[in-house]
């Protein structure tokens, strides 16, 4: 291994970290709270008492001129018989020069109880004027309850210098290609993947956390003939504005760094157009947790005023730095729309927002949902707009105490094991009727209708069922053959993220946020039958 790193080490009984290669040792691991600590070897046991707050650190001094990255990984294991909900995290503070800037405090969750062990890696910047970090594991609990009483063992913890491959820095530093060669939507059908992030999920994610999407993974979606992806640009994992909870005022933005809370997905945004260009992929982009929204809250007004400010901000530096490229297709202007103001979206946010992004680029696709929700039927009232390139979008999940039982509130009984086709509410509050092919395609009678009468492309953004779903595979079917009929383009949710929804997994696979669970599933083979209709 190269650069620096910290190992853990055990040392006259005190568990401490050295800094290899470096003259800068780290202070002991010590307990406090209701947390205790016992070292055998390289393995640290924490264990929590449940009621107060506790915790396990350590301080490390951070020597001028170090690295800025770093990457921490380590194996943890819950003993048997710990509560679900009482989970430890890994989180790291920074100790900052009088003077300096804010920083972000990164933390995730080290995952539920399991008999693991399961690999851990986290990645981290060092901000300007830190000069000491605390490594801290402590125990999680709900939110607003005491902790309950919790066992982690961690093995193998390991600090090291983390420089991105040389493949992604070659590309960072390598010029977008912008071209002004008139975009035009594929007659040949785009059929292809949701991707909702560009950079790698931290949490419950050994494959690749926080790391960019790589050329291998682009040329395993060149391989199944993937001929599009729709990104997503939110806000950064781990940062300040990540960790407002619904109703809270976001943190304000540096004035000097506007697009602070998206550093990372700009950055993986990037690295995913240059090889869209090198694989002939076409990339739809759209926004959806930015700054000042909790996803599926159009309007969380302080000021009268929404997030609308944000999203035309944000739009304008990305219609801005990336609209030019050639593989950009489309900009998906804002993922599912939705509030108590429904009709404000396309009477006043939607307007003003085409304005904003047509004074910069009138090349690039405007990809527009109807609110709410991007539901098929939200076009029975929804008027197209004036613009000679745009393609409209729609969300298929239907019925959805199907598509997504086990999830949320469809976590229950009644729900659960229910198959496709048979006897399904389309929602809760729906009587139950049979569900197949038929059924789905009245659900999705006003967007063709809209279809056919703007002339404009119909753009299938996103339309999955939960893995464990039985009959998931035949619904997958059907929902394409319907959207073949029509002419409707798609994208199939989702590849990375959260793998309840990823067809590289089988259906009783552990949940996580793995990109690739390296599986032939039924509902994989379908896709891939579609996908091999695809021109690049």
């Amino acid at each position: 291994m190269g650069g620096n790193a910290i190992r853990l080490a055990c040392l006259a009984g005190l568990v401490s970290i050295l800094l290899l290669a470096a003259d800068n040792p780290a202070g002991p691991w010590r307990s406090s709270g209701n947390v205790t600590l016992r070292a055998d070897g390289d393995a640290l046991f924490l264990a929590s008492s449940g009621g107060e707050y506790g915790k396990c650190a350590q301080t490390v001094d951070l020597p001028e001129g170090g690295p800025n990255k770093w990457k921490v990984s380590f194996l943890a294991r819950h003993e048997p018989g710990t509560r679900a909900d009482a989970t430890f995290s890994f989180s790291v503070n920074f100790s900052l020069a009088p003077g300096s800037p804010p920083a972000r405090n990164p933390y995730w969750k080290i995952g539920a109880a399991t008999n693991g062990p399961r690999p851990a890696r986290f990645y981290f910047e060092i901000p300007p004027g830190a000069r000491r970090m605390e490594l801290c594991f402590q125990p999680q609990g709900p939110i607003g309850g005491r902790f309950p009483a919790s066992a982690v063992e961690v093995r193998a913890f390991l600090l090291s210098e983390d420089a991105l491959p040389a493949e992604t820095l070659a590309l960072l530093s390598k010029p977008l290609t912008r071209s002004a060669k008139p975009k035009a939507w594929p007659t040949g059908g785009l059929r292809g993947f949701n991707m909702d992030h560009v950079v790698a999920p931290m949490s419950a994610n050994s494959q690749n956390p926080g790391a960019f999407v790589s050329d291998a993974t682009f040329q395993q979606l060149a391989a199944w003939n993937v001929n599009v992806l729709r990104l997503w640009v939110s806000v950064d994992e781990g940062t300040p504005w990540a960790r407002t909870k619904r109703g809270e005022a976001p943190p304000p933005i540096p004035a000097d760094d506007p697009m602070a809370p998206y550093r990372e997905h700009l950055r993986g945004l990037t690295v995913a157009l240059h090889l869209a260009e090198k694989y002939g992929i076409q990339i739809i982009l759209t926004v959806s947790d930015i700054v000042g929204r909790r996803i599926d809250v159009m309007y969380a007004a302080g000021d009268g005023g929404g997030f609308e400010k944000e999203l035309t901000r944000v739009w304008t530096v990305l219609a801005r730095e990336f609209g030019s490229h050639p593989n950009l297709l489309g900009f998906d202007l804002l993922n599912e729309p939705n509030g108590k103001e429904e009709a404000r979206w396309t009477k006043e946010t939607l307007p003003a927002l085409v304005k904003t992004v047509r004074a910069i680029d009138t090349n690039t696709y405007l990809v527009i949902e109807p609110s709410p929700w991007a539901l098929p039927w939200g076009f029975e009232s929804f008027r197209p707009i004036t613009d000679a390139k745009v393609a409209y979008s729609l969300h298929h999940y239907m019925p959805h105490t199907y598509t997504h039982q086990g999830i949320g509130g469809y976590d229950k009984p009644e729900y659960r094991g229910k198959a496709y086709p048979g006897l399904l509410k389309k929602f809760p509050s729906d009587p139950p009727v049979y569900w197949g092919k038929a059924q789905l395609e009245e659900t999705l009678r006003a967007a063709a209708a809209f279809q056919k009468a703007s002339g404009a492309p119909m753009f299938v953004g996103e339309f999955s069922a939960a893995r464990w779903a039985p009959g998931a595979a035949a619904w997958v079917r059907d929902s394409i053959e319907l959207f073949e009929k029509y002419g409707m383009d798609w994208v199939f949710h989702c590849y990375w993220g959260w793998n309840g929804w990823n067809p590289t997994f089988d259906a009783d696979e552990t949940p996580s946020n793995e990109s690739d669970g390296g599986k032939l599933t039924d509902r994989m083979a379908v896709l891939l039958e579609a996908w091999a209709k695809n021109r690049r």
